[in-house]
């Protein structure tokens, strides 16, 4: 895994359900942030895979800057078909090639196991630190919250690979969470991230819209009412790539309310190739030391730690 200051960046939008023409519009929203990271001078190809319950092996699609043209007409098959797909752009960068990573859920499949709990659609991006960086920060979070518009997110996220989740019924505070299988995951916030969409059903439990982008320890805070689902976007520090500040801590706080109380036995219990994330788990200094109590009491410990 890369280290903290050169791993990926990782953008996770939550869609609780599926609507009319759910594929058309996730699929030109994907394409329209695509076009908006090109990158002319960089951009080298992409190479798309679907998979559906028809036929009995992923799909794949090559296409180039003369070719993508291509790729419409290949969408109204998608729209229809397709259960799942992944896409990944390469891009020529001054000493490697890169390249950014997309993988998205269309349709609810018979055959296959995504998405894999309940009706859940989600959008999955991947991008290297050097190519996030030489499209710009600011583009990628416009595409961010258009794409979140456009498909009707109650909840989405950008944070660094170590921290990813792939669904919001795997996020820490959801899945190290109290009770977490009988509350409704769409009234909670699943976890804490450097950047967030906060659905207004989500923080509704700990104030107005308007109040917490006045108030919660942030750096900055801006309400979204211009697509179908209210919410209200939190960055918690300027830099993704600095190691989450004391901040993360207060944010916690502040959310109480509307976060899951997270049962430390089991948040204790995070395999050891997990390990980061209970190291950036924004807990008091009495909360780590009670969860390292539990810990070193795991039949594993030792054999991991100890050796």
């Amino acid at each position: 895994m890369a280290s903290y200051k050169e791993s990926d960046a990782w953008i996770f939008v939550h869609v609780p359900d599926v609507f009319d023409h759910y594929g058309e519009y996730v699929l030109g929203q994907i394409r329209l942030l695509l076009d908006a990271c090109e990158m002319n001078d960089c951009f080298l190809y992409e190479e798309w895979y679907m998979t559906d319950d028809v036929h009995p092996y992923s799909e794949r699609k090559v296409y180039t800057k003369e070719t993508k043209n291509e790729w419409f007409s290949y969408k109204k098959e998608m729209e229809q078909m397709v259960c799942h797909g992944s896409a990944a752009i390469y891009y020529q960068m001054p000493k490697t090639k890169k390249k950014m990573e997309i993988f998205f859920t269309v349709n609810r499949s018979n055959k296959y196991t995504n998405p894999i709990i309940k009706n859940e659609r989600m959008v999955e991006i991947q991008i290297p630190k050097a190519v996030a960086k030489q499209i710009g920060m600011e583009t990628l979070l416009i595409q961010m919250r258009d794409l979140c518009h456009r498909i009707h997110a109650t909840y989405a996220f950008m944070d660094l690979v170590p921290f990813m989740q792939r669904s919001i019924y795997h996020d820490t505070f959801r899945y190290w969470g109290k009770n977490n299988v009988s509350i409704d995951p769409e009234t909670r916030i699943p976890g804490i991230h450097w950047l967030q969409f906060l659905s207004e059903k989500m923080v509704s439990n700990t104030d107005t819209l308007e109040n917490i982008a006045a108030n919660a320890p942030c750096t900055k805070a801006i309400v979204d009412r211009e697509g179908l689902i209210p919410g209200v976007w939190l960055q918690l520090s300027n830099n993704l790539w600095k190691e989450p500040p004391p901040i993360y801590y207060t944010y916690r706080k502040y959310f109480e309310k509307s976060l899951y109380e997270l049962v430390l036995s089991e948040a204790a219990k995070c395999l050891p190739e997990r390990d980061v994330l209970l190291q950036y788990l924004p807990l008091s200094q009495e909360e780590r030391e009670q969860m390292m109590a539990i810990r070193t009491q795991l039949p594993w410990y030792s054999k991991y730690y100890m050796t």
